[in-house]
């Protein structure tokens, strides 16, 4: 219970890494936490705000990403920036289910 749960295509995860997706999920839980947010909204604002992140940094030609890193190691090669590519998030949070 209480556990987030996010699903993406490559275009999350080759443009975020696990610390600012974590950063955002700490973020969704202290909006519900402090503001006594319900957790449909906060899953569906968790999910927006990771879509324009990885959005943001597909577009940098700077950015240090997961595909950068990988691409530069694969090929032996400085490879910066984002990875243009279709990106789709889910976030969901584990409940208690009530017994009816």
């Amino acid at each position: 219970e209480g556990d987030f749960v996010i699903m993406g295509t490559d275009g999350l995860f080759d443009n975020l890494g696990e610390d600012a997706i974590a950063a955002r999920i700490l973020q969704a839980y202290n909006m519900m936490r402090i503001d006594g947010k319900v957790a449909r909204a906060v899953c569906s604002w968790a999910s927006q705000a990771l879509l324009n992140d990885a959005f943001n940094t597909s577009l940098s030609k700077t950015a240090i990403t997961p595909f950068s890193i990988a691409a530069s190691e694969e090929l032996d090669l400085a490879y910066s920036g984002g990875k243009m590519d279709d990106i789709s998030v889910l976030v969901g949070m584990v409940e208690h289910q009530v017994q009816a």
